[in-house]
């Protein structure tokens, strides 16, 4: 192809994927397969449109894999390089789209390079067995007997439906009416600080560490606009129910939180200004707050089911109920007409969703 473009005075750019790998790899490297949780191998296939169709390819937790691909970018790079139709090379085109994309039903990866990586890094956090036990509640021997989580009924995996739901319907709103958007990791969640974040949504943030917990609090009180769902920081980093609702409880000071569940459709709440929003799933109760907390809106019953408060130079604000899942479903007008004006629509001040 590249001379055949040469001839007919073409430019060429290669365009390396290295997820689609050359069938002859697949013999020797099986080892290296992506493998869900039932021990099941994702073996070669892929769309019509990469020609290796080798997808989804070898998984890099394992060293061979890792040297296989670099060679192969290194060698395909060594042989064009001075080739006269040349012009780049797209070294590795679209990484963000890993297998996941296409096997959004499975967590990956439980081949044997991951499963060792996975066991030197609890090693490296909690250095014994004994503690590791303590914290995750578990009777293990040997660290050979530490297996990935696999995905099964639990709590967190029956809930994810609904965290996509959520997550989903607050772009999709913000999306819809121009509002730029983008999204950010706790790893990158300072820097996007210092860069001039202004409001910041965590939707369904059930799990927040002790380190997030004190940055969102400090993004509050220099001036940011922190807008959270129902529960957030209600499990600790370990998987523990935090029965104190300590992040809550410091920004709020809500006391004797509760979880109690909404009919289903979408329940309508209703601020003093007669305006109105609705939210579904579940409602986010409690006995007592700081008398300095606004209640921006109730439920029919007259319980809240949206407060605000302001700290420093920002402020919080918490919804009762989850919204985004309910605009996902129900694309609700009035919701959408509440919300928006709590974010901000000019330049950098844009909106960041917390992943």
């Amino acid at each position: 192809m590249v001379e055949i473009s040469h001839k007919n005075g073409l430019k060429v750019i290669i365009n390396i994927i290295p997820e689609g790998a050359p069938y002859w790899t697949e013999k020797e490297n099986s080892n290296s397969f992506y493998k869900t949780s039932k021990n099941e191998s994702l073996n070669y296939s892929g769309p019509a449109n990469i020609p290796s169709a080798g997808l989804p390819g070898l998984c890099l937790d394992n060293e061979d894999a890792q040297e296989l691909m670099g060679r192969f970018i290194y060698e395909t790079a060594k042989h064009f390089a001075d080739h006269e139709a040349i012009i780049s090379f797209d070294v590795w085109n679209e990484p963000h789209l890993e297998p996941m994309f296409d096997y959004s039903g499975e967590l990956l990866c439980y081949c044997d390079g991951l499963i060792q990586k996975f066991r030197q890094w609890l090693k490296d956090k909690y250095r014994t067995i004994e503690v590791l036990n303590n914290t995750w509640f578990r009777c293990y021997t040997d660290w050979e007997q530490v297996m990935p989580p696999p995905r099964f009924g639990t709590y967190a995996a029956k809930e994810e439906e609904k965290y996509t739901a959520s997550f989903n319907g607050i772009y999709e709103m913000l999306y819809d009416a121009g509002i730029p958007v983008r999204f950010v990791h706790k790893d990158t969640l300072e820097k996007a600080i210092d860069g001039g974040l202004k409001v910041l949504y965590l939707p369904m943030a059930f799990a927040l560490t002790q380190d997030e917990q004190e940055t969102l609090k400090m993004f509050v009180e220099n001036g940011g606009r922190l807008i959270l769902d129902p529960f957030a920081g209600m499990y600790k980093e370990n998987g523990e129910m935090d029965m104190k609702f300590a992040f809550l409880n410091d920004m709020f000071e809500m006391k004797n939180i509760t979880v109690d569940a909404l009919r289903p459709g979408k329940e309508v709440c209703r601020t003093k200004d007669g305006k109105s929003f609705a939210c579904q799933y579940y409602r986010q109760l409690y006995s007592t707050c700081n008398e300095d907390v606004e209640v921006l809106a109730e439920f029919d019953d007259g319980m809240p089911s949206a407060v605000k408060r302001n700290m420093g130079q920002g402020s919080v604000i918490c919804f009762n109920g989850y919204i985004g899942a309910m605009y996902t479903e129900f694309r609700d007008a009035e919701t959408r007409d509440y919300l928006l004006p709590l974010f901000e629509k000019n330049g950098y001040d844009e909106v960041i969703m917390q992943i």
